[in-house]
C-alpha cells in the first residue's frame, strides 16, 4: 500500500510541478511549496497533502472588478488530485487487495495440509 501512494503521490506532485513551471508566472512560492518535501506524507496506511491555499484557488472561480471570472482552465488541483486517486490510486489498492487475499486463502489451505490444483 505505501508503495502504491508514494508512486501516485509524486506523480500527482509531479503534475502540479510541471503545470505551475508551464503555465503559471509568479508561482514562485506556490511551486516551492508544492515542491517541498514535506507536501504530502504517508503514515499508517493514510496518503495525506498539505494543501497549498494559492494552488488550490487557481481552480476556482473568482471576482475580478466585481464580475465572476471563470478559472484558469488548468486543472492544477482537482482534476489530478482527484483523478489520480480515484482511477489510479483505488484501482491499485483494490487489485491489491484481492491478490493478498487469495494468497492468504492459499497460505492457510496449504497449511491445513490441504491440496491445491493449479
Amino acid at each position: 500500500m505505501a508503495q502504491v501512494f508514494e508512486r501516485d503521490a509524486k506523480y500527482i506532485q509531479g503534475g502540479q510541478i510541471r503545470i505551475l513551471q508551464e503555465n503559471v508566472k509568479g508561482s514562485g512560492a506556490t511551486l516551492a511549496a508544492v515542491s517541498d518535501g514535506s507536501y504530502y506524507s504517508i503514515s499508517g496506511g493514510m496518503l495525506s497533502f498539505r494543501v497549498v491555499k494559492t494552488l488550490r484557488f487557481l481552480d476556482m472561480r473568482r471576482k475580478v472588478d466585481g464580475k465572476l471570472v471563470k478559472n484558469s482552465g488548468l486543472r492544477v488541483y482537482n482534476a489530478i488530485m482527484w483523478g489520480v486517486m480515484y482511477r489510479r490510486t483505488m484501482q491499485s489498492l483494490r487489485t491489491g487487495f484481492t491478490e493478498d487475499v487469495a494468497q492468504a486463502i492459499v497460505n492457510r489451505l496449504r497449511a491445513a495440509g490441504g491440496e491445491l490444483q493449479e
